[in-house]
């Protein structure tokens, strides 16, 4: 039987097995560490303060059902995901009695019990409840699962049974009490200071010790045997023998807890260090790490499913441990130096490493020893290292080459003739010649003669890195500018008319029949006395590469900047033919990773591939570095993905990482931010997501490392958030993290809201047309009347402008614009006149052309104001002496324009006397004085001949009597003129004669008469 005193609390407990394995939540338990992994090649963390703790000290650690870490600690509860802590402290949570944390239990109910300095409290549905308000346990310092849906209590005032609403102390235990243990028989062991007791069936065995003192800190079962942790050390005695306790000393430590991994071991921490008994061993050995000292304060231990170690210190937080396929060698191991540039394998099976300052080191049973100091060596520096077929074994260094023979390994004195530079390449062809890649060439010695091979022989690079004999027989060369190929005698660039010798060889490896090159940013291989060359980029890393190996499974195992890269071979020869675009390379040792792979290189022997023990080595300037490949190759299990929780509306809504929730949201909340983690302790910062909210998502979301997600202004509605995690070697989790959400409606969201709506809408369109169409028809018999009183308000104004638009602004007279609209009517009426009847009285029109004399003198001896004046006065007379069936027209200035109807032409001189004669008698009035004026008139009446109406037209006839008014002018002013158009008038040129001729002249040709008026300064 073995069973680990399971502190039920711890997950892996047997009697919790059953548990979890049914449970869909928790990945199956992985394996214990291994016991051949030294205890500092572990990959190692540790937490603290400044990561997040709530308190320094890890008093207590578990798993959940769910995956994530509870932390107890001396000031607060946390809970941990491999990346953030999530602090729970007393202010913050009454429910949590009290903030120094002694035992935690999680249930098969989900449930966490937390056993406090002030009694007991619970965790359920992301609330704390006190379990023990009246104090009656004191301090709870251990708890485990009893058979009912309860818990055993372990307390400073004795044992208890617990369940959510009840506490019950055991009527024959009232003593101090710190640990409890549950067997396979259901049977609990019960540890207090110098007592033990165990209770079955009901029944209670006491087993007193004559060490009183002795406080039983834990316990644990392994095989036949109840291990007690205690305050005087590591105790062991028959399982079927408990009053024989203490029994046999293995540890005399005062151990603080105890675990039995899955492998048997037994891991005890202890005030001074952690140490672990293996099922074979003869005692417990101490382990110390990097992160745990050999006087470490430790609290507890527990392991997770995925076989991590978690250890709680007293003063320096958190650590894990576990066994990744990383092992790094340094001073530890023997290697004083850290920086490594050459690693090698001899016929035994020792690992060689080449060192920078320290020399040649060799590793036996897991040890580096020195091999060849400094002093024993051309140079400090070591590149490389053979055994050749006379049994000689060479070190190369920076200075030259140092001897010894084999397996003797005795110093041998090196021939004088060999190269004493640097040496970064060295092997030996099936013709017995070794070959060195120099600084200063390419040289091979055999037996007494050294050639070199230099640009007479077709090397045209002096500096060389590596040289390789490949199973053909040829000898191929890495230099600076490119591959070279060839054989003892010389050598030619491999593609010399390519790209290739753009690049800087720097390794040389034949795998599976093919010759590949290391160059500076890509790999080339060598088919069939061709070449393929496959750049950085599109999935491969060859920035800076200088080892490759082919393992058992097709793979290619190369160096890089970034890490170590596994590539399989296949996928380089279906991008040769098209059939892929991208390689499928898994990186290890990445930065970022537990255990960052940078590796040193520049040459050949930067690597080693052991086929026996599957291991890849590769030096670095942090020891040598070597890289389990069946580890590596086996695929880690996806992350966990869980609900952390939900934010909204300023509202947080604990999702207690599960993997399964549902939430529905008041109406208010519209912004939505989800926080959720992919639970995998061995690298958790690798873990990528993708989500998508169904319902509004189109597809996935690819949110790399980022754990939260943020959607705003959603509708109300159903949805579903779905969560995938995925670990850094793509590995994603097979079932999805869902939460389910209910986004309440508004009030005015809701449908019946909206029918009620529609409805009301409904009515008041109705309700509206009615009473709109009653204001229609009032507001159109309003409208009417309206629109009869602006027509005839328009219709004024029409007039109005139309008045305006014929009228001289000055006189007050018409324009010439009245003149083109009335004068065609006036015209007409003539016409018609005319055809109607020969003897129609008063049916001619007569023009009277007015000037105001010297106008322009007035103008400018009194001003313009003035002139504005006379010409008023001046439209007031002509206007009284006209009729009312004449209109007057301002001509333009200070000319007028009579038009007078229904006229006779034998009264047109009178009209034209009349207007004289008032002109002449009228006094102007101006401010300085009267002024007299004069005008002169020209006269011509329309139709100039009555027998023939239609000689001229209405605006000849003006034109003549413009001609007219010209005349009078002419001959003095104050006078009028008459025009009178004889038979000639019929002719047809007689208007151009007209305008020719001064009228005077055709007068005398008797083709118009001109009368006139004297005026009285002729007489």
């Amino acid at each position: 039987m073995s069973v680990n005193r399971a502190r039920a609390r711890h997950p892996i407990a047997p009697v919790l097995l059953s548990c979890f394995l049914l449970c869909p939540l928790i990945t199956p338990l992985a394996k214990a560490l291994p016991l051949d992994i030294p205890a500092h090649h572990l990959e190692q963390q540790r937490w603290a303060v400044a990561d997040g703790m709530p308190q320094t000290t890890g008093q207590t650690v578990i798993q959940s059902r769910s995956g994530a870490m509870w932390i107890g600690t001396q000031n607060g509860l946390s809970r941990f995901d491999g990346v953030e802590f999530e602090n729970f402290m007393t202010e913050d949570h009454p429910g949590l009695r009290h903030g120094y944390i002694n035992a935690l239990l999680e249930d098969d109910s989900g449930r966490l019990w937390i056993g406090t300095e002030r009694g007991l409290s619970i965790f359920v549905d992301g609330e704390f409840h006190n379990l023990d308000a009246e104090q009656r346990t004191g301090p709870v310092r251990d708890i485990v699962e009893a058979n009912d849906q309860g818990v055993w209590l372990a307390a400073d005032n004795g044992l208890y049974r617990a369940t959510p609403d009840r506490l019950v102390q055991h009527p024959d235990i009232d003593s101090s009490l710190f640990s409890l243990l549950r067997d396979d028989d259901a049977r609990l062991y019960i540890g207090g200071r110098g007592h033990l007791w165990r209770l079955a069936d009901g029944e209670l065995e006491h087993f007193p010790s004559e060490h009183s003192e002795l406080e039983l800190r834990d316990m644990a079962i392994r095989g036949d045997k109840l291990l007690l942790g205690s305050s005087d050390g590591l105790w062991a005695l028959p399982l079927a023998e408990p009053e024989r306790w203490p029994g046999e000393l293995l540890l005399a430590r005062e151990v603080e807890r105890l675990l039995v991994d899955q492998a048997g071991s037994l891991w005890a921490a202890s005030v001074s260090g952690l140490y672990r008994y293996a099922p074979d061993a003869e005692q417990p050995q101490p382990i110390v790490t990097t992160s745990i000292s050999e006087a470490e304060w430790l609290r507890d231990l527990t392991q997770d499913h995925e076989g991590n170690l978690w250890i709680g210190t007293q003063a320096r937080g958190l650590v894990r441990l576990t066994a990744g396929p990383f092992q790094r060698f340094g001073e530890r191991d023997g290697l004083i130096d850290d920086i490594i540039w050459a690693m090698f394998e001899d016929p035994e099976g020792h690992v060689w490493a080449g060192t920078n300052e320290y020399g040649a080191y060799r590793m036996r049973e897991d040890r580096f020893e020195q091999f060849a100091s400094p002093e024993e060596l051309p140079h400090a520096m070591t590149m490389g290292f053979l055994l050749d077929s006379q049994d000689r074994f060479w070190i190369a260094t920076r200075g030259g080459v140092a001897w010894y023979d084999w397996p003797g390994l005795e110093p041998l004195p090196v021939p004088e003739e060999l190269p004493t530079g640097g040496i970064f390449g060295i092997t030996e062809d099936r013709d017995g010649r070794i070959w060195l890649a120099t600084r200063e060439g390419l040289y091979w010695w055999r037996e007494g003669e050294l050639q070199r091979i230099d640009e007479s022989r077709g090397l045209s690079q002096q500096r060389t890195r590596d040289v390789l004999e490949d199973s053909q027989g040829r000898i191929w060369v890495a230099t600076d500018t490119g591959v070279f190929r060839g054989d003892a005698e010389g050598v030619e660039p491999v593609a010399p008319e390519s790209s290739l010798h753009e690049f800087s060889a720097s390794a040389l490896f034949e795998l599976d029949g093919t010759v590949w090159a290391m160059l500076q940013g890509a790999l080339a291989r060598f088919p069939d006395d061709d070449y393929r060359l496959y750049p950085d980029g599109r999935g491969l890393r060859a920035t800076v590469s200088s080892f490759m190996a082919l393992d058992g499974d097709g793979h290619v195992w190369t160096t890089t900047h970034e890490g170590i890269q596994r590539i399989p071979l296949r996928q380089f020869d279906e991008v040769d033919r098209g059939e892929r675009e991208l390689f499928e390379a898994t990186l290890f040792g990445r930065l970022g990773d537990p255990v960052p792979a940078q590796c040193n290189g520049g040459h050949g022997q930067a690597g080693l591939f052991q086929s026996v023990s599957n291991r890849f080595w590769c030096p670095s300037l942090e020891g040598a570095l070597s890289l389990d490949l069946s580890r590596a190759s086996t695929t880690p299990p996806a992350p966990l993905p869980r609900l952390r929780s939900l934010r909204s509306g300023g509202q947080i809504y604990p999702l207690d990482f599960k993997q399964q929730a549902s939430v529905k949201l008041p109406p208010e909340a519209r912004d939505l931010e989800v926080d959720f983690s992919g639970l995998q302790f061995r690298h958790p910062r690798g873990v990528n997501y993708r989500y998508r909210l169904q319902g509004f998502d189109q597809d996935w979301q690819e949110v790399g490392e980022r754990r939260t997600a943020f959607y705003t202004n959603l509708p109300p509605g159903e949805y579903r958030f779905e969560l995938h995690a995925r670990n850094e070697r793509g590995v994603e989790s097979t079932q999805a993290a869902e939460l389910e959400l209910y986004l309440s409606p508004r009030i005015h969201e809701t449908q019946w809201f909206q029918l009620l709506v529609g409805l009301t809408l409904l009515l008041l369109a109705y309700l509206a047309w009615s009473y709109s169409v009653r204001r229609l028809r009032q507001r159109r018999m309003v409208l009417e009347r309206m629109v009869r009183k602006r027509t005839r308000q328009l219709n004024e104004l029409n007039t109005q402008l139309q008045e305006a638009s014929v009228t001289d602004p000055l006189t007050g007279l018409r324009n010439r614009r009245y003149l083109n609209q009335q004068l065609p009517h006036d015209i007409a009426q003539v016409e018609r006149a005319y055809t109607r009847s020969s003897d129609f009285a008063n049916r001619d029109i007569t023009f009277l052309m007015v000037d105001l004399d010297h106008f322009k003198r007035i103008n400018d001896q009194h001003g313009h104001r003035a002139g504005d004046r006379i010409l008023e006065g001046f439209a007031e007379i002509l206007a009284s002496q006209v009729r009312e069936s004449d209109y007057v027209i301002r001509w333009g200035g200070e000319e007028f324009l009579v038009v007078a109807r229904h006229s006779e032409r034998e009264q047109a001189a009178a009209c034209a006397d009349r207007i004289i004669r008032a002109v002449r008698k009228h006094r102007f009035e101006l401010d300085e004085g009267e002024l007299q004026c004069s005008c002169s008139i020209g006269v011509a009446c329309y139709p100039a001949l009555p027998e023939a109406p239609d000689a001229l037209a209405w605006e000849e006839v003006l034109e003549i009597a413009d001609a007219a008014n010209y005349i009078a002018k002419e001959e003095g002013r104050d006078r009028w003129v008459q025009i009178i158009p004889r038979d000639a008038a019929r002719e047809v040129d007689f208007m151009q004669r007209f305008r020719q001729t001064a009228p005077t002249a055709m007068a005398a040709s008797g083709d118009l008469d001109i009368r006139r008026e004297r005026s009285p300064q002729d007489e």
